[in-house]
């Protein structure tokens, strides 16, 4: 099993407070370091952010640019080496005006894709109580194809994607973003290793279930001692 990404969410605001992305930065130093000598390879170690429109509500829009690539400077400086800005959420917004200043938000993500290095963005497009948000679809494609035909190759849309259902605190970039007024950290395991063990050394499917689960059981178990220590920095 590897740990593809150690993910740390932080409740950024804008501007910025250096203390506290100190505070994420040496956290996820600290754990990665942990994990290492636990036996897990860290691949990466990542910053996520609350949704774009929420941390620039009071913000012209035009901030979007420079409170990205802010936030991308400052993430690398602390050692992270991607970052999320999160997802525009226009279903969260509590007005018509606020949704359609949320809207206005996704025209920018193409010229944050195109003008950053390591930073990530999307929009949240539909979920379980607000449904299907019909002029979000059509701006996210729009976006998409602007990036396609802007970045080489149009790989930029690695770094953008529509979401549908997608809660915070998912560590798999471009999906991940924070939500809370505290920090929290989510690890995106690889573990396909494992199964793979399991149904091999299995004379039967009962067996190869039993085995999966006695070994994740078993790396549960030795995550939750490597990480417990670091509790404290959420407190």
């Amino acid at each position: 099993m590897k740990i593809r990404s150690l993910t740390v969410g932080v409740p950024v605001r804008w501007p910025f407070d250096p203390t506290r992305l100190d505070a994420a930065g040496d956290f996820a130093r600290d754990l990665r370091a942990k994990l290492t000598a636990g036996g897990y390879e860290v691949q990466t170690v990542r910053m996520a952010g609350p949704p774009l429109n929420t941390v620039l509500a009071k913000a012209d829009i035009g901030e979007a640019l420079g409170y990205a690539r802010a936030l991308e400077a400052a993430a690398l400086e602390r050692g992270f080496e991607y970052v999320s800005v999160g997802p525009v959420r226009i279903l969260d917004a509590p007005s018509a005006r606020r949704q359609q200043a949320a809207l206005d938000f996704i025209d920018m993500l193409p010229e944050i894709v195109r003008t950053t290095e390591v930073t990530f963005c999307s929009v949240l497009v539909a979920s379980h109580n607000g449904g299907v948000h019909l002029p979000a679809v059509e701006r996210t494609a729009a976006a998409i194809a602007d990036i396609a035909r802007t970045t080489p190759d149009g790989f930029g849309n690695l770094r953008f994607a529509a979401l549908a259902n997608c809660p915070p605190h998912i560590p798999f970039f471009p999906a991940a973003y924070h939500a809370g007024s505290r920090p929290r950290y989510t690890l995106a395991l690889e573990a396909a290793d494992v199964a793979v063990e399991a149904f091999t050394n299995a004379a039967s499917l009962d067996d190869a279930g039993q085995n999966l689960i006695a070994s994740l059981d078993g790396h549960w178990y030795r995550l939750e001692r490597i990480l417990r220590p670091g509790q404290s920095f959420f407190e």
